[in-house]
């Protein structure tokens, strides 16, 4: 689930968590809430076997420490030019921010 307010406001929220409840801010303005500690890589991984892919064959997209695992799990990974520098250090190739709508630009370069 993903909440959005300001940092501000997290005093007030995280008493209501429940035990095993995951709070992860990942910018001023939003937070994700989760039953445990989120990791894309591990679906990545279950889907890519389920639909008898192999890592060539998939492209992951993200800009934030939550995505690392996703990057690890696909042979092309690309960071978003919004991100943190150490976050771009994990991924292949760097893409223009969201904002200047760097997924299409690393669609259009890169696969057409």
């Amino acid at each position: 689930m993903m909440v959005v307010g300001p940092s501000k406001y997290d005093k007030y929220l995280t008493p209501y968590l429940r035990h095993g409840m995951y709070f992860r801010r990942f910018s001023e303005q939003g937070t994700d809430i989760s039953a445990s500690p989120v990791a894309k890589g591990p679906a990545i991984v279950w889907l890519l076997d389920y639909l008898n892919l192999t890592k060539d064959n998939a492209i992951s997209f993200g800009d934030s420490d939550l995505d690392i695992s996703s990057f690890e799990n696909t042979t092309y990974s690309v960071c978003m030019g919004n991100a943190k520098d150490e976050i771009k250090k994990e991924a292949a190739y760097v893409a223009p921010s969201i904002k200047e709508s760097g997924v299409a630009d690393f669609i259009k370069k890169h696969l057409f």
